[in-house]
Protein backbone atom coordinates (compact mmCIF):
# COMPACT_ATOMS: atom_id res chain seq x y z
CA UNK A 1 0.00 0.00 0.00
CA UNK A 2 1.40 3.45 -0.35
CA UNK A 3 0.93 3.41 3.21
CA UNK A 4 -1.29 5.28 2.26
CA UNK A 5 -4.52 3.91 4.24
CA UNK A 6 -7.08 3.26 2.36
CA UNK A 7 -10.65 3.51 4.73
CA UNK A 8 -13.21 0.50 5.25
CA UNK A 9 -16.46 2.10 6.77
CA UNK A 10 -14.83 5.62 7.14
CA UNK A 11 -13.44 7.36 8.79
CA UNK A 12 -4.85 27.00 22.54
CA UNK A 13 -7.89 26.71 19.42
CA UNK A 14 -5.96 29.06 17.38
CA UNK A 15 -7.22 30.85 14.19
CA UNK A 16 -6.60 33.37 12.00
CA UNK A 17 -9.32 35.53 12.52
CA UNK A 18 -10.23 34.38 16.03
CA UNK A 19 -11.65 37.72 16.87
CA UNK A 20 -14.46 37.12 14.81
CA UNK A 21 -16.05 34.13 16.78
CA UNK A 22 -19.77 33.27 16.63
CA UNK A 23 -22.03 30.68 18.21
CA UNK A 24 -22.04 27.87 15.89
CA UNK A 25 -24.90 28.18 13.36
CA UNK A 26 -25.39 25.17 11.11
CA UNK A 27 -27.29 25.44 7.59
CA UNK A 28 -27.19 22.94 5.15
CA UNK A 29 -27.19 22.91 1.50
CA UNK A 30 -26.36 21.56 -2.13
CA UNK A 31 -24.27 22.45 -4.87
CA UNK A 32 -23.68 21.42 -8.38
CA UNK A 33 -20.65 19.69 -9.73
CA UNK A 34 -19.35 19.98 -13.46
CA UNK A 35 -21.12 16.70 -14.35
CA UNK A 36 -24.36 17.71 -12.54
CA UNK A 37 -24.25 15.57 -9.55
CA UNK A 38 -25.64 17.02 -6.66
CA UNK A 39 -23.37 17.80 -3.66
CA UNK A 40 -24.83 17.92 0.00
CA UNK A 41 -23.05 20.28 2.36
CA UNK A 42 -23.45 21.64 5.85
CA UNK A 43 -22.14 24.76 7.33
CA UNK A 44 -21.26 25.56 10.89
CA UNK A 45 -20.10 28.65 12.65
CA UNK A 46 -18.04 31.52 11.27
CA UNK A 47 -14.23 33.02 10.51
CA UNK A 48 -11.62 32.73 8.56
CA UNK A 49 -10.29 30.36 6.83
CA UNK A 50 -12.97 28.30 6.15
CA UNK A 51 -12.29 24.65 7.33
CA UNK A 52 -13.66 22.37 4.98
CA UNK A 53 -13.51 18.72 5.52
CA UNK A 54 -13.39 15.83 3.36
CA UNK A 55 -14.05 12.62 4.72
CA UNK A 56 -12.63 9.10 3.37
CA UNK A 57 -14.00 6.26 1.04
CA UNK A 58 -17.35 5.12 1.73
CA UNK A 59 -18.36 6.77 4.66
CA UNK A 60 -19.63 10.68 4.72
CA UNK A 61 -19.34 13.63 6.63
CA UNK A 62 -20.31 12.23 9.87
CA UNK A 63 -17.31 10.21 10.34
CA UNK A 64 -15.74 13.79 11.17
CA UNK A 65 -18.13 13.36 14.80
CA UNK A 66 -17.70 16.34 16.65
CA UNK A 67 -14.85 18.31 14.75
CA UNK A 68 -17.71 20.45 12.77
CA UNK A 69 -18.96 21.84 15.80
CA UNK A 70 -15.73 22.19 17.94
CA UNK A 71 -13.71 23.83 15.46
CA UNK A 72 -16.93 25.81 14.41
CA UNK A 73 -15.74 27.96 17.44
CA UNK A 74 -13.53 29.75 15.89
CA UNK A 75 -13.57 29.14 11.93
CA UNK A 76 -16.31 28.78 9.82
CA UNK A 77 -16.76 24.63 8.95
CA UNK A 78 -18.09 23.21 6.05
CA UNK A 79 -17.93 19.29 5.72
CA UNK A 80 -18.76 17.72 2.04
CA UNK A 81 -20.58 14.50 1.16
CA UNK A 82 -18.37 13.57 -2.31
CA UNK A 83 -20.62 12.34 -4.99
CA UNK A 84 -21.57 8.56 -4.29
CA UNK A 85 -21.43 9.40 -0.54
CA UNK A 86 -23.82 10.17 2.35
CA UNK A 87 -26.66 12.45 0.88
CA UNK A 88 -25.35 13.71 -2.32
CA UNK A 89 -25.97 12.09 -5.65
CA UNK A 90 -24.62 9.02 -7.13
CA UNK A 91 -25.32 9.75 -11.09
CA UNK A 92 -21.18 9.82 -12.30
CA UNK A 93 -20.16 8.29 -15.14
CA UNK A 94 -16.73 8.02 -14.57
CA UNK A 95 -15.35 7.72 -10.66
CA UNK A 96 -11.98 10.01 -10.49
CA UNK A 97 -10.08 11.75 -7.75
CA UNK A 98 -9.90 14.82 -10.37
CA UNK A 99 -13.78 15.01 -10.10
CA UNK A 100 -14.11 14.77 -6.28
CA UNK A 101 -11.93 17.33 -6.15
CA UNK A 102 -14.48 19.34 -8.76
CA UNK A 103 -17.19 18.35 -5.96
CA UNK A 104 -15.13 20.33 -3.42
CA UNK A 105 -14.21 23.36 -5.90
CA UNK A 106 -18.41 23.60 -6.17
CA UNK A 107 -19.45 23.73 -2.84
CA UNK A 108 -16.38 26.64 -2.52
CA UNK A 109 -17.21 28.45 -5.35
CA UNK A 110 -21.18 28.35 -3.91
CA UNK A 111 -20.40 29.74 -0.71
CA UNK A 112 -18.16 32.45 -2.19
CA UNK A 113 -15.60 31.09 0.06
CA UNK A 114 -12.38 32.99 -0.73
CA UNK A 115 -10.16 31.63 1.84
CA UNK A 116 -10.35 27.80 2.47
CA UNK A 117 -7.94 25.28 4.50
CA UNK A 118 -8.77 22.08 2.60
CA UNK A 119 -8.61 19.26 5.20
CA UNK A 120 -8.44 15.56 3.32
CA UNK A 121 -9.33 12.66 5.83
CA UNK A 122 -7.93 9.09 4.33
CA UNK A 123 -9.24 9.08 0.53
CA UNK A 124 -10.01 12.35 1.14
CA UNK A 125 -6.21 13.29 1.22
CA UNK A 126 -6.27 12.30 -2.56
CA UNK A 127 -9.45 14.76 -2.84
CA UNK A 128 -8.21 17.80 -1.49
CA UNK A 129 -4.87 17.91 -2.90
CA UNK A 130 -6.93 17.44 -6.50
CA UNK A 131 -9.21 20.35 -5.17
CA UNK A 132 -6.36 22.59 -4.51
CA UNK A 133 -4.79 22.47 -8.19
CA UNK A 134 -8.26 23.37 -9.41
CA UNK A 135 -8.69 26.43 -6.93
CA UNK A 136 -5.12 27.44 -6.13
CA UNK A 137 -5.81 31.11 -5.46
CA UNK A 138 -8.65 30.34 -2.74
CA UNK A 139 -6.13 27.48 -0.72
CA UNK A 140 -4.43 28.82 1.95
CA UNK A 141 -3.47 25.18 2.96
CA UNK A 142 -3.65 21.39 2.66
CA UNK A 143 -3.99 19.25 5.26
CA UNK A 144 -3.70 15.70 5.31
CA UNK A 145 -5.28 13.32 8.15
CA UNK A 146 -4.20 9.82 8.16
CA UNK A 147 -4.13 9.61 3.78
CA UNK A 148 -0.37 9.04 3.16
CA UNK A 149 2.25 7.64 4.83
CA UNK A 150 4.89 6.54 1.74
CA UNK A 151 4.21 7.54 -0.94
CA UNK A 152 6.82 5.00 -2.83
CA UNK A 153 4.83 1.98 -1.95
CA UNK A 154 1.67 1.21 -3.73
CA UNK A 155 -0.09 -1.80 -4.28
CA UNK A 156 -0.24 -3.35 -7.56
CA UNK A 157 -3.66 -3.51 -9.10
CA UNK A 158 -4.01 -7.74 -7.75
CA UNK A 159 -3.39 -6.53 -4.55
CA UNK A 160 -6.18 -4.30 -4.52
CA UNK A 161 -9.07 -6.33 -6.03
CA UNK A 162 -7.44 -9.29 -3.36
CA UNK A 163 -7.76 -6.37 -0.86
CA UNK A 164 -11.34 -4.97 -1.89
CA UNK A 165 -12.65 -8.96 -1.94
CA UNK A 166 -11.97 -8.49 1.89
CA UNK A 167 -13.39 -5.48 2.46
CA UNK A 168 -16.69 -7.46 0.69
CA UNK A 169 -16.72 -10.09 2.44
CA UNK A 170 -16.15 -8.30 6.22
CA UNK A 171 -18.27 -5.52 5.46
CA UNK A 172 -20.85 -5.06 8.66
CA UNK A 173 -18.22 -7.14 10.80
CA UNK A 174 -17.50 -5.73 14.25
CA UNK A 175 -14.22 -7.72 14.76
CA UNK A 176 -13.16 -6.68 11.18
CA UNK A 177 -14.12 -2.84 11.82
CA UNK A 178 -12.37 -2.61 15.36
CA UNK A 179 -8.86 -4.20 14.16
CA UNK A 180 -8.79 -2.16 10.79
CA UNK A 181 -9.77 1.66 11.90
CA UNK A 182 -9.55 1.21 15.90
CA UNK A 183 -7.34 0.08 18.78
CA UNK A 184 -8.16 -2.63 20.71
CA UNK A 185 -9.12 -0.76 23.92
CA UNK A 186 -11.56 1.65 21.69
CA UNK A 187 -15.08 1.81 22.71
CA UNK A 188 -17.19 -0.23 21.20
CA UNK A 189 -19.45 2.86 21.12
CA UNK A 190 -17.31 4.50 18.34
CA UNK A 191 -17.33 1.41 16.64
CA UNK A 192 -20.64 1.21 16.53
CA UNK A 193 -20.97 4.87 15.84
CA UNK A 194 -18.77 4.02 12.53
CA UNK A 195 -21.19 1.42 11.50
CA UNK A 196 -23.79 3.75 11.04
CA UNK A 197 -22.02 6.27 8.75
CA UNK A 198 -22.09 3.30 5.80
CA UNK A 199 -25.02 0.99 4.80
CA UNK A 200 -25.43 -2.28 5.44
CA UNK A 201 -24.16 -3.63 2.51
CA UNK A 202 -21.76 -2.01 0.11
CA UNK A 203 -22.47 0.22 -2.52
CA UNK A 204 -21.26 -1.20 -5.89
CA UNK A 205 -19.70 2.01 -7.81
CA UNK A 206 -17.54 1.83 -4.39
CA UNK A 207 -15.20 -0.65 -5.66
CA UNK A 208 -14.51 1.39 -9.06
CA UNK A 209 -13.85 4.48 -7.01
CA UNK A 210 -11.07 2.39 -4.78
CA UNK A 211 -9.61 1.37 -8.03
CA UNK A 212 -9.49 4.85 -9.02
CA UNK A 213 -8.00 5.64 -5.83
CA UNK A 214 -4.97 3.29 -5.68
CA UNK A 215 -4.58 3.77 -9.71
CA UNK A 216 -4.25 7.93 -8.34
CA UNK A 217 -1.93 6.62 -5.62
CA UNK A 218 0.86 5.16 -8.42
CA UNK A 219 0.75 7.86 -11.14
CA UNK A 220 -0.81 10.91 -10.12
CA UNK A 221 -0.26 11.50 -6.37
CA UNK A 222 3.63 13.15 -6.99
CA UNK A 223 3.13 15.60 -9.49
CA UNK A 224 -0.22 16.36 -7.99
CA UNK A 225 1.81 17.07 -4.56
CA UNK A 226 4.48 18.47 -6.01
CA UNK A 227 2.29 20.93 -8.30
CA UNK A 228 0.89 22.28 -5.49
CA UNK A 229 1.31 25.90 -4.27
CA UNK A 230 -0.12 26.32 -1.36
CA UNK A 231 1.30 24.44 1.86
CA UNK A 232 0.88 20.92 3.13
CA UNK A 233 0.83 19.32 5.99
CA UNK A 234 -0.03 16.01 7.92
CA UNK A 235 -2.26 14.70 10.84
CA UNK A 236 -1.48 11.05 11.38
CA UNK A 237 -1.65 8.03 13.35
CA UNK A 238 1.36 5.98 14.42
CA UNK A 239 0.54 2.60 13.62
CA UNK A 240 3.12 2.92 10.80
CA UNK A 241 5.73 5.31 10.78
CA UNK A 242 5.18 8.55 7.81
CA UNK A 243 7.99 8.84 5.13
CA UNK A 244 8.65 12.31 5.82
CA UNK A 245 11.80 12.78 3.38
CA UNK A 246 9.97 11.03 0.83
CA UNK A 247 7.05 13.53 0.66
CA UNK A 248 9.41 16.10 1.08
CA UNK A 249 10.99 15.60 -1.86
CA UNK A 250 7.70 16.73 -3.65
CA UNK A 251 6.57 19.39 -1.09
CA UNK A 252 9.59 20.61 1.01
CA UNK A 253 7.78 22.53 3.12
CA UNK A 254 5.71 19.33 4.50
CA UNK A 255 4.99 18.98 8.35
CA UNK A 256 3.72 16.01 10.19
CA UNK A 257 1.67 15.88 13.96
CA UNK A 258 0.92 12.01 14.75
CA UNK A 259 -1.60 11.28 17.56
CA UNK A 260 -0.76 7.72 19.14
CA UNK A 261 -2.82 5.30 20.71
CA UNK A 262 -5.52 5.63 18.38
CA UNK A 263 -6.28 3.92 15.08
CA UNK A 264 -7.19 4.87 11.24
CA UNK A 265 -11.05 5.81 12.45
CA UNK A 266 -10.21 7.12 15.90
CA UNK A 267 -7.71 10.08 15.25
CA UNK A 268 -10.86 11.65 14.72
CA UNK A 269 -13.25 10.24 17.22
CA UNK A 270 -10.98 9.57 20.25
CA UNK A 271 -9.05 12.48 20.76
CA UNK A 272 -11.01 15.69 19.75
CA UNK A 273 -9.47 18.05 22.10
CA UNK A 274 -5.75 16.77 20.55
CA UNK A 275 -6.82 16.85 16.77
CA UNK A 276 -8.35 20.27 17.30
CA UNK A 277 -5.60 21.87 18.54
CA UNK A 278 -2.88 20.45 16.59
CA UNK A 279 -5.01 20.81 13.53
CA UNK A 280 -6.00 24.62 14.12
CA UNK A 281 -2.17 25.30 14.63
CA UNK A 282 -1.36 24.35 11.58
CA UNK A 283 -4.13 27.23 10.30
CA UNK A 284 -2.46 29.17 12.24
CA UNK A 285 1.26 28.53 10.79
CA UNK A 286 -0.82 28.17 7.56
CA UNK A 287 -2.13 31.72 7.43
CA UNK A 288 1.15 33.35 9.21
CA UNK A 289 3.19 32.12 6.00
CA UNK A 290 -0.04 33.72 3.65
CA UNK A 291 0.41 36.67 5.94
CA UNK A 292 4.65 36.89 5.64
CA UNK A 293 6.30 39.63 2.76
CA UNK A 294 7.56 37.63 -0.15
Amino acid sequence: MTRFTLPLALFSLLAACSAQRSEPVETAGEARAADGVPISYEVHGAGEPALVLVHGWTNDRRIWGEHPRTLARTNRVVAIDLAGHGKSGSDRATWTMEAFGGDVAAVVEQLGLERVVLVGFSMGGAVVLEAAEQMPDRTVGVVLVDAFHDPGQVPPPEAVDQMLAQFRASWGDTAFLRAFAFTPDAPDSLIRYVKTTSPAEPREHWFPIARALFDWARTDFAPTLQGTSAPVAAINTTRQATNVEAIRRYAPSFTLDTIGGVGHAGILLQRVEDFDSRLLAIVERFASMERRPD
